[in-house]
This record gives structure tokens, sequence and C-alpha cells, in this order.
């Protein structure tokens, strides 16, 4: 499934995510990063205690070996995974170092993709 989003962002010191509750059951994710990928411990595990990671066009792959679900996008970078949930970072307002960060239109899109295997 395809998200497309058309968003006129003017607001500050928010920050805006997509998030979604998986049955998938794997303690690890899968991250795209340069030239490969690399398994995180998801949060809410003892290794995986962390704040949302910069990675590349895809995030999650969350799977227990039998099924799977990856998120994928053309320009987001920031994801988390926490227990079942996985989530991505779609836009942010901070006011340092630049007060109109991300402000303005902004248009991107976003595909959910579930899989069977890992």
């Amino acid at each position: 499934m395809n998200v497309v989003n058309d968003i006129d962002w003017h607001e500050t010191h928010v920050l805006l995510k997509a998030a979604f509750e998986l049955a998938a059951s794997s303690s690890m994710a899968t991250y795209e990063i340069p030239y490969g990928t690399i398994q995180r411990p998801r949060r809410g595990t003892i290794a995986g205690r962390m704040r949302s990671l910069k990675f590349q066009r895809f995030a999650g792959d969350l799977g227990d070996g039998q099924h799977g679900f990856s998120l994928i996008n053309e320009s987001k970078y920031g994801y988390d995974a926490a227990g079942h949930t996985l989530r991505i970072s779609l836009l942010r307002s901070p006011t340092d170092p630049d007060p109109n960060a991300d402000r303005g239109h902004h248009h991107f899109s976003y595909a959910l993709y579930p899989h069977a295997g890992d």
C-alpha cells in the first residue's frame, strides 16, 4: 500500500510520525544503510534502548521468518522500532539552528510492504 502525503507544515517544536502496530515477533529490526543492511535490537529489549535512528530507503523488515513487514520510503530517514510498533519520522519543527526548518509545503510518500519469509 502506497501512502502519499501533501502537507503544508507550520508547526513549532512538533514531531510528526506515522506508527504501525505489527504482529511481528522478532527482537531485531533490519534497516538499509549505505552499501547494505544492518540489524538492530528493537527498543523494549535491553539492547535496543535507543532514539530514532537515521537509515536509508527502508526500515523495519520486522518478521519472524515466516512473514514480515517493511516500511519503504523515498525521502525520510528517521525510524524507530519499539515492541511491536514501527515508526517513521515524517516532519519536525525545531527552532535551532534553523528557526524555519521543515516549514512549508511537503510532498512525499512511503509504502507498507507485508511479505512472506524473512
